[in-house]
């Protein structure tokens, strides 16, 4: 292969630059010398733009920018710059505010910031915290700081990016708020449940034992209604039987069930009755009647017979006559026994001595 440039390298070098960075930017010879010194350097006039690049940035940043020199206590250094962000944050002028005190601008938790970053050097260069910035007209602005450590010409500073929280602290407020609204609703809702539940649980065991109870008074009403001997009958309000007791269905010579939904009328049609009946239902009262003559057409055989008889009526809770309960008992034999022991009372006295003496002189 011959010495010198391939025909690669001499055919690129007379290409014509068609890219419009190539046309921007031609590139020197790859043997000429950068203003640095080094050899192929891309943009030789780059560095003489940072003097006015650099400062332009600072003051651009939305974020309030300052640096300040450390020295102990610390919050005791003073401000050496700051950016047009951060005079406008509380409200002063750059001059205002480069002749005031670190501590006099921001709160006790940057100074606790700050006083670590300086204690732990460079094992901990950087420090993020948030506290509040005092304006100019006394109110206090939440911020949060991001804090860094560094050495310029051998001095020790400190560079802190202030970022306003204002509206960021509103939303969480505002967001701590329905949720505490929330938590006591829920707290409220919880022991409203709580009451309920408790006097659901008492309702029930309430009911439970109102229950037991019934049905042990129901038990001994069964036990009476069924095994008494006296005649017993329950009728609905339109005089028709719900349900007899056996001693009641003997007394007509009848089963239980024979009765049950018949009319009382049409089995024992007495106008004067059912008069009574109907009082008894509107003047809601008790009648009772004695010893009353009493003629049972499904029993001709039995004659007259005499009853002691009381219906009572029983209302609901609105004091409504619901049923009627008939309590019916044959005194037929006391009765003829009265009126027997009436029959010899009339008797002349002579008569009554001598009957007892001739059952007297037979024993």
């Amino acid at each position: 292969m011959m010495a010198g440039k391939s025909k690669h390298e001499k055919a690129d070098r007379g290409r014509r630059s068609h890219s419009t960075y190539e046309q921007r930017h031609p590139q020197k010879p790859a043997d000429a010398p950068g203003p640095s010194g080094r050899e192929g350097a891309a943009f030789p006039s780059a560095p003489s733009h940072a003097p006015e690049l650099f400062p332009r940035l600072f003051q651009a940043s939305g974020d309030g920018i300052v640096l300040q020199e450390v020295c102990s206590p610390p919050g005791g250094g003073r401000f050496l710059e700051v950016n047009d962000g951060l005079c406008r944050m509380p409200g002063y002028t750059r001059d205002e505010i480069l002749a005031l005190m670190p501590f006099e601008v921001l709160g006790a938790e940057a100074r606790t910031a700050l006083a670590e970053l300086v204690e732990k050097g460079t094992d901990t260069p950087r420090a993020f915290f948030e506290t509040t910035l005092v304006a100019k007209d006394g109110s206090r602005i939440p911020v949060e700081v991001h804090t860094s450590r560094l050495q310029f010409q051998e001095r020790p500073l400190v560079l802190s990016i202030l970022r306003d929280i204002t509206v960021r602290r509103q939303r969480e407020d505002r967001s701590n708020r329905w949720k505490s609204r929330l938590e006591e609703e829920v707290r409220v809702q919880a022991d409203q449940g709580r009451e309920a539940l408790g006097r659901l649980q008492n309702e029930v065991s309430r009911r439970i034992q109102t229950e037991r109870e019934w049905h042990r008074r129901s038990r001994m009403l069964e036990a009476f209604f069924t095994d008494t001997i006296t005649p017993l009958a329950f009728l609905d309000r339109q005089f028709c039987f719900v349900r007899v007791n056996e001693a009641y269905a003997r007394s007509a010579g009848k089963d239980p069930e024979y009765f049950v939904g018949r009319n009382y009328f049409a089995l024992h049609p007495r106008p004067e009755h059912q008069a009574i009946f109907e009082e008894t239902i509107r003047r809601r009262e008790p009648h009772h009647a004695s010893a009353e003559a009493f003629l049972d057409l499904g029993q001709p055989q039995r004659g007259s017979t005499c009853w002691d008889w009381r219906l009572t009526p029983l209302c609901d809770e609105a004091g409504e006559v619901q049923f009627l309960a008939l309590n019916v008992e044959d005194v037929t034999e006391r009765q003829n026994a009265l009126r027997e022991m009436a029959h010899r009372a009339e008797q002349p006295i002579s008569h009554r001595s001598s009957g007892c003496r001739t059952v007297a002189g037979r024993r």
